[in-house]
């Protein structure tokens, strides 16, 4: 029994195993989730900026303007997929 069963995985020495095997999807992903993380804090600049605004409706815009970036990265990183 032994025997047999090393005859069967000398055959698969050297070639591509992995699609033979369902493997998660995350051990293949390139970035980790502090990445994914990173990446949503990377337009938190725009909520400081419409701190900083005194203009009511420029303060909505920038808010916007965050919350629409953030919802792309989001679609991006987490999803897989673009908008």
């Amino acid at each position: 029994e032994r025997d047999s069963y090393w005859k069967m995985m000398q055959k698969y020495i050297g070639s591509d195993v992995t699609s033979m095997v369902t493997l998660p999807v995350l051990i293949f992903e390139p970035m980790t989730m502090l990445q994914k993380m990173a990446e949503l804090m990377e337009y938190s600049y725009l909520l400081d900026q419409a701190d900083e605004c005194e203009d009511p409706y420029m303060r909505l815009v920038y808010a916007c303007e965050y919350s629409i970036d953030s919802l792309v990265v989001y679609a991006i990183c987490f999803e897989g997929e673009g908008i």
